[in-house]
């Protein structure tokens, strides 16, 4: 009861109209609940299936498809990005030649936080073309000596899986993550929910007011941010991490991996980050 007053308290604060809370501990789900309504507009309750966008939790997943493939033997966390994407070219030759695929996804590359999102945000570049763009950049902290929050460093991940497994991002979490995990309500990309019911509309504050925006999609970012779930189908992906990759009898990525993606690469010091 204290914890449902307290989850309706912090839905009013931020403000949202609505949002969804779920629990997993020992194993079992104790707790998967809506709170408010789908939009300004729209008064149908929030519920545990409720899609809402998960964002930049994107990123996770994305760490987890390279896991698998290091499983598989079919790439190292330090193995050179340049071998699999020869066509990226970034600020600094020596930073083009060395990257490794665990800088992709350590915030360390010396880009800017966010910098370059404008290259994919409401554009109709693949991930392909945004990062043969990213060449002309430049850097605002030190190669592996600063933190700064990268999407374009995902994006490359992205296309690292690609580049491995011969199947696109989306395919390739789907069919090793989503799918085992019976994640059916949990999409790949903003324009599959089109003829889908129960799903959350974006909300923003402007000028002080809350306001509905329209969904987007950002397909060429999908390795960043593109997923679409909801709490129920994540406390599959929830219960997943907690077993280290294991689901029933089923193992998605090693007990080994999961503890070198829950290693901590890069410290965050705040009075370096920009």
């Amino acid at each position: 009861e204290r914890l449902d007053h307290y989850i309706s308290a912090a839905q009013q604060a931020w403000p949202v109209p609505g949002m969804a809370v779920a629990i997993v501990k020992d194993g079992d789900v104790v707790m998967a609940r809506g709170y408010g309504v789908l939009s300004i507009d729209d008064p149908a309750p929030v519920d545990e299936h409720t899609l809402f966008a998960i964002a930049s939790n994107s990123k996770a997943f994305t760490s987890a498809a390279l896991a698998i493939l290091v499983d598989e033997g079919k790439l190292a966390w330090d193995d050179r990005v340049v071998d699999y994407l020869p066509y990226l070219r970034l600020y600094d030759e020596y930073v083009t030649a060395d990257i490794r695929i665990d800088d992709l996804l350590s915030h360390r590359s010396g880009y800017g936080t966010y910098s370059g999102d404008l290259l994919w945000y409401l554009t109709d570049y693949s991930a392909e073309e945004v990062l043969r763009r990213i060449r002309y950049l430049d850097p605002t902290g030190d190669f592996r000596a600063s933190y700064r929050y990268s999407n374009l460093m995902f994006i490359a991940a992205g296309e690292v899986i690609t580049a491995v497994s011969g199947q696109s991002w989306a395919e390739f979490v789907q069919q090793r993550i989503l799918d085992p995990l019976a994640m059916s309500r949990t999409v790949t990309s903003a324009s599959q929910l089109a003829g889908k019911d129960n799903v959350a509309q974006p909300h923003g504050l402007v000028n002080g007011q809350t306001q509905r925006f329209h969904w987007r999609d950002w397909d060429a970012a999908a390795a960043a941010a593109g997923i679409v779930s909801s709490v129920d189908d994540m406390t599959a992906w929830l219960q997943l991490q907690l077993d280290r990759g294991v689901v029933e009898t089923d193992t998605i990525f090693s007990p080994e991996r999961s503890r070198e993606m829950w290693t901590p690469y890069n410290s965050l010091d705040r009075k370096r980050v920009v």
